[in-house]
C-alpha cells in the first residue's frame, strides 16, 4: 500500500469509463482517500461506486460538475480541504474529444474541448 493515508483528487471520475474508473479503483488499492470529480454520470451510480471503493478501508467522497468551471474547481478543492485537510496527489483525468477533424469543428466546438483539456488544468 505505497499511498496509504494519502489524499488524491482525481477529475473526470466516473463509475463506467475505462480510465476514469481505473484510476479511483487503483488509487484505492493502495490505500489513498479519494475525492472525486464527476460529470454527466448517474449520482445514485457514483454514490454506489464510492461506498464500494469504501470497502477497502479509505474515505471517498465525490463533487459533481464541469471541471472546466472555475466555480467547480473551487468547490472540489475546498470540499478536499474540508473533509482530509490536505491535498498529497492531484489526478488531472478529465478530457473530452470530439470525432470531427479539427478544420470540421466549430469555435464553441473547440472552446469547449479547450476549456475541458487545458483551462481545467490551470
Amino acid at each position: 500500500m505505497k499511498l496509504k493515508g494519502k489524499v488524491t483528487i482525481i477529475t473526470g471520475a466516473g463509475y463506467g469509463y475505462g480510465m476514469s474508473r481505473g484510476f479511483p479503483e487503483a488509487f484505492v488499492r493502495e490505500g489513498s482517500h479519494l475525492s472525486l470529480n464527476y460529470y454527466g454520470c448517474d449520482e445514485k451510480g457514483m454514490l454506489l461506486w464510492a461506498q464500494e471503493m469504501e470497502k477497502f478501508g479509505v474515505k471517498v467522497v465525490l463533487t459533481q460538475g464541469d471541471i472546466s468551471q472555475e466555480a467547480t474547481a473551487r468547490k472540489l478543492i475546498q470540499r478536499t480541504m474540508d473533509e482530509f485537510g490536505r491535498i498529497d496527489v492531484l489526478v488531472n483525468n478529465a478530457g473530452i474529444t470530439d470525432p470531427k477533424s479539427i478544420v470540421d469543428m466549430t469555435v464553441e466546438e473547440w472552446d469547449r474541448m479547450i476549456a475541458v483539456n487545458l483551462r481545467s488544468f490551470f
